[in-house]
């Protein structure tokens, strides 16, 4: 019985060993990852064009206040996803500037805000 109170402590400290070599290894996947500068231009294509057609609703929405459409969380959604995917890809641009690569955590950001420009009413007001 002494033995596997002696063992027991051993036991946690290696398992949390594996917690932490986990977490070492999703820091490293976050932090190292690179994509393709090709990726982050198509990206960034997109982005702008989404971005264009926000600026267009956003305008529409400021003369439209009644319509459905423009919603005060509809509005709020287009501008921080604006406002996410601009920064992101400016730094981007940046860094693709010096390198063939680019880090992914950044490219993820960039990629969520054009997510969430496509999942709001602006890419209806393109061009308006």
């Amino acid at each position: 019985m002494r033995n596997i109170l002696r063992i027991f402590p051993l036991l946690i400290l290696l398992g949390g060993c594996a917690e932490l070599s986990a977490a070492r290894q999703a820091y490293t996947a976050a932090t190292e990852t690179q994509v393709p500068a090709s990726y982050v231009l198509a990206a960034g294509n997109s982005f702008v064009l989404l971005e264009t057609a926000g600026t267009s609703y956003l305008i529409f929405c400021k003369a439209n206040l009644s319509d459905p459409r423009c919603s005060a969380d509809n509005r709020r959604a287009v501008i921080q996803n604006t406002r996410k995917g601009r920064s992101a890809l400016n730094s981007l641009k940046v860094i693709i500037a010096s390198t063939p690569t680019a880090s992914a955590s950044v490219y993820n950001v960039l990629v969520a805000a054009i997510s969430g420009l496509q999942a709001s009413p602006a890419p209806t007001f393109g061009g308006q």
